[in-house]
């Protein structure tokens, strides 16, 4: 896989402005790529106060451990005499952010670890960030998007968007320049009800009274809806992985009988996923 890298002096800068600001690259790079104002950015990452903070119920937190466990055990099933050859690790942190699981082959563990690397992040939500589907792209790493209620599983590969990831990172050095010169583009956005900047002439806070509480309505319904479809994505989630380490298992046979190999994958990538149609789930 042709793994794009991160220009030098894109990185410096990166790393110039996660030392001025205290903030992670990781938070950089998130807050840059799901807000329009730089201004709003800069305090953001300034910051130790997160703003516009929503309190999930733990309900769906244990959704997603339990989906995970799930998902990592079922692999090391199906990889059989094989399960030697790699290593799995879970909330995986790297400079684009924390991956729910992490898969190496054992015998890259050297200088192509990265882009032998398989990172996995589930969802089991009906919600989808493209922002966040860029920082995966951005990670060099292929991704295996799985996405629990419509039993979706979708292999990110960047070598397929060289592209893309170069305006990408064009986009992201101006506006890290600007961070650190202290001239950030000010935009007017959404986020605006969420700044705390009041001396901007855009502010429009809104104190909410404290943190929302986000709890399913129908607690029943949707637990009953997201186990009907937790182990047939599973099942195509652990195949897909099996395929992208070159290990092809076949439903008919034991786990003693994979075989090595290098075929070309099946399941569809995500460039290939967004030009078909699919019907959402009411």
């Amino acid at each position: 896989m042709i793994q794009p890298e991160m220009n030098f002096d894109f990185e410096k800068a990166l790393n110039q402005l996660s030392k001025a600001t205290g903030a992670t690259k990781a938070r950089i790079l998130k807050a840059l790529g799901e807000t329009s104002c730089e201004k709003f950015v800069l305090s953001q990452i300034s910051s130790h106060i997160r703003n516009g903070q929503q309190q999930f119920d733990i309900y769906y937190n244990e959704k997603h451990e339990l989906a995970k466990r799930k998902l990592i055990h079922r692999l090391y099933s199906k990889l059989g005499e094989f399960r030697g050859q790699v290593i799995v690790r879970t909330e995986t942190s790297t400079e684009f952010g924390r991956f729910d699981i992490a898969i190496t082959p054992v015998e890259v563990l050297g200088p192509s670890l990265q882009s032998s690397e398989i990172v996995v992040e589930i969802k089991t939500g009906l919600s989808l960030s493209l922002s966040q589907v860029e920082r995966y792209l951005t990670s060099g790493k292929k991704v295996i998007l799985v996405r629990i209620p419509f039993e979706q599983v979708v292999v990110l590969r960047p070598d397929e968007y060289g592209f893309y990831l170069k305006q990408v990172e064009q986009e992201r050095s101006s506006a890290i320049q600007r961070l650190l010169n202290n001239t950030p583009l000010v935009i007017p956005c959404p986020e605006c009800q969420q700044c705390p900047l009041l001396e901007c002439e855009h502010n429009r806070f809104k104190p909410n009274g404290g943190l929302d509480r986000v709890t399913p309505r129908d607690l029943a319904l949707d637990l009953e809806d997201f186990l009907k479809h937790l182990y047939p994505c599973l099942e195509k989630a652990v195949e897909t992985i099996l395929t992208e380490l070159g290990i092809i298992s076949d439903e008919s046979t034991s786990s003693s009988d994979l075989n090595h190999g290098r075929l070309e994958p099946p399941v569809p990538s995500f460039q290939e996923l967004s030009q078909s149609s699919h019907s959402p789930r009411p």
